[in-house]
């Protein structure tokens, strides 16, 4: 699952901040990738912002991992 931002982030990962993108990557289909994804989905449904939680691993071609996604309230 690759996540793309409007807000261009500042990170130690040019990936990241130059494609504006995140992933999650797993060797198998997780619930817990399902669940990040229904997270985003209906974010971006209600035009929520959501704050990321990125690790400091950055994947040649996918940028940052994403451990988690928070939905910000108004």
């Amino acid at each position: 699952m690759t996540v793309h931002v409007a807000e261009t982030p500042s990170t130690t990962c040019s990936i990241t901040n130059e494609q504006k993108m995140a992933s999650y990557q797993t060797a198998n289909d997780s619930n817990y990738s399902m669940q990040m994804f229904t997270v985003l989905a209906t974010a971006q449904a209600q035009n929520k912002k959501v704050m990321l939680l990125l690790d400091r691993t950055c994947a040649a071609n996918y940028g940052l991992n994403v451990h988690g996604v928070e939905i910000l309230s108004d």
